[in-house]
């Protein structure tokens, strides 16, 4: 199944008219595992996610994506390494504690504020 990673990506190779056969050929990589980290079935690497994002800048993209949020939700995981270390413990608290439909759309409604400032 095509994860979301997969649809933002295919969506912005239809945008500018781009085959996947054409992507994989200037990525440097094999059609199977374009295919393969599009669907699911291999993770998506950091690097891969950047030279997705810089391709389609040069292809004439501006829109940002978000490939990264992306990939981190089809690969099931996010990396903490580069974080300060309250972040960490905040996503980590996050990620185990059981959260009522109403403590998730608080927590949204912070994170777009915090985006927007």
């Amino acid at each position: 199944m095509i994860t979301e990673y997969g649809k933002a990506v295919r969506k912005a190779r239809i945008t500018l008219g781009i085959t996947m056969s054409q992507m994989a050929k200037e990525l440097e990589c094999s059609l199977s595992y374009m295919s393969a980290m599009e669907n699911g079935k291999r993770p998506i690497p950091i690097e891969y996610v950047k030279m997705t994002e810089a391709y389609f800048v040069r292809m004439g993209l501006l829109e940002n994506l978000n490939l990264k949020a992306l990939a981190d939700l089809s690969n099931q995981c996010v990396c903490l390494k580069d974080l300060k270390t309250d972040v960490q413990r905040l996503i980590v608290e996050i990620a185990q504690t059981e959260l009522s439909d109403d403590d998730v759309r608080k927590m949204n409604e912070i994170l777009t504020n915090a985006k927007n400032r």
